[in-house]
């Protein structure tokens, strides 16, 4: 190492340097918070905002009810303070540092911290302005796209949320004919259906109607939102005993709704549809009306801004419930066999609303590829993973409901179902029947 001490115009070259960069270093910061002021002073003025748009978990809203834009302003001005207290901090450490330098020649250990402490502090401000500058930027965007309208308040009238969780599987594909079998597993089924529910209530099964489509690789956006609604209140209409809907199936899901799925435009299409979905529910039934599920996260999507980004721009009193797909995924053996149970935790957290697992599952096609989504597993394994998932989901005391996909195996490698597909009960019709009331 070379000492300072006996190089004293190395020194003395430090000590400037030292002062130069931290100058350098104000003359950024100063600079990035005007060009943050201006242009959220320009959307402010040019755009007019979501009333409702909200903060992710890392920038949350201290009023519940605020406005996007008065709640982005008023962080944007915290997080202004605080990365100038921290320039403050910073400069003034490394003028200690260079006068210590200068005086004891090299032996100062104490002060160097304290300068690298203050640098760390002033790149976490930094990044804090940066993120709430994105999320101005983001929500002004989102506003100047013509179709979505800035949500509005309807009044709060909401059925009951379940008084405990439901567990149930997923029968999308299978006629109300199994009904019957279906029952001797669970109480409560997940149909995708426009038709009528009859077959399955006649058995004693309750109805969680998956509304999936129609999918459209244009996206969210490419729907017509009032005419979806209602056509959902005329399928409700029809069949009243149904007790939740699901809005859209995976609508993050490239593999259904297109490229650009994730897309700001859909997010906030998204989040449009279901405050007309809401409003015409609200409209026609009241609280008799059934719970309104609106879509966080699927199994590959998750991991983008979807759920965030629309919980931002819609009336929180739209939706009764999140649903999530959390599947185990195929990197880890011992991680898949738990499901993602981080993703529920995470929806949770993030809305407050109560989760509604409606798709989690583990195929049993041995000796066959993964599946898009999870490793393959044994009868044994699979009954095992549908046991632990449930005891953990009833534990939360969040998570409203649990939804095994699905009822058969099909095709050569999503033998997913407790039943193979000859209709053979595996241990997972056993299972899930532990849980029935």
């Amino acid at each position: 190492m070379t000492s300072n001490a006996r190089y004293p115009r190395l020194r003395g070259r430090t000590t400037a340097m030292l002062l130069v960069l931290t100058g350098l270093l104000i003359s950024a910061i100063n600079s990035s918070v005007a060009a943050a002021h201006a242009r959220h002073a320009h959307h402010k003025t040019h755009v007019r905002p979501l009333t409702h748009a909200r903060h992710t978990a890392h920038v949350r809203s201290s009023r519940p009810g605020a406005g996007g834009a008065r709640t982005l302003s008023r962080e944007l001005d915290m997080a202004t303070k605080r990365a100038k207290r921290a320039d403050r901090i910073l400069v003034a450490d490394a003028k200690r540092l260079a006068r210590c330098l200068h005086r004891h020649h090299g032996r100062c250990r104490a002060v160097r911290r304290e300068v690298q402490k203050a640098g760390t502090a002033l790149a976490d401000a930094q990044r804090l302005l940066a993120r709430i500058v994105y999320l101005s930027d983001r929500t002004a965007r989102a506003t100047q796209i013509p179709s979505v309208l800035a949500p509005t308040e309807t009044p709060s009238a909401s059925p009951q949320p379940p008084p405990s969780m439901w567990t149930s599987v997923d029968v999308g594909g299978w006629g109300s004919s199994v009904a019957a079998d279906v029952a001797g597993a669970v109480s409560y089924v997940r149909v995708d259906t426009n038709s009528s529910i009859a077959g399955w209530t006649a058995a004693g099964l309750k109805v969680i109607n998956d509304m999936s489509g129609p999918y459209n690789p244009g996206g969210v956006s490419a729907i017509n939102a009032n005419q979806w609604a209602a056509t959902a209140v005329a399928w409700y209409k029809a069949n009243p005993a149904a007790v939740a809907i699901e809005v859209l199936n995976e609508p993050a899901g490239s593999w259904f709704w297109g490229s650009e799925a994730e897309s700001p435009a859909n997010e906030a299409a998204y989040a449009n549809l279901l405050n007309v979905v809401h409003a015409a529910f609200v409209k026609e039934f009241g609280s008799a009306r059934p719970l309104i599920l609106g879509s966080y996260g699927s199994a590959s999507a998750f991991e983008g801004e979807w759920g965030p980004a629309w919980w931002r721009y819609v009336n929180h009193e739209s939706v009764d419930g999140v649903s999530v797909h959390p599947y185990g995924g195929t990197d880890n053996r011992s991680a898949s066999a738990e499901g993602n149970r981080a993703q529920v935790a995470q929806a949770h957290e993030q809305t407050g609303k109560p989760v509604y697992v409606t798709e989690v599952g583990w195929p049993t096609a041995v000796g066959q590829p993964p599946t898009g989504d999870s490793l393959q597993w044994s009868e044994a394994e699979q009954a095992q993973n549908i046991t632990s998932f449930i005891d953990w989901a009833k534990s939360t005391g969040y998570v409203a409901n649990v939804t095994i996909f699905n009822y058969r195996d099909y095709g050569t490698n999503d033998w997913y179902g407790i039943e193979s597909s000859s209709g053979r009960h595996k241990p997972a019709y056993a299972a899930l029947a532990a849980f029935r009331p």
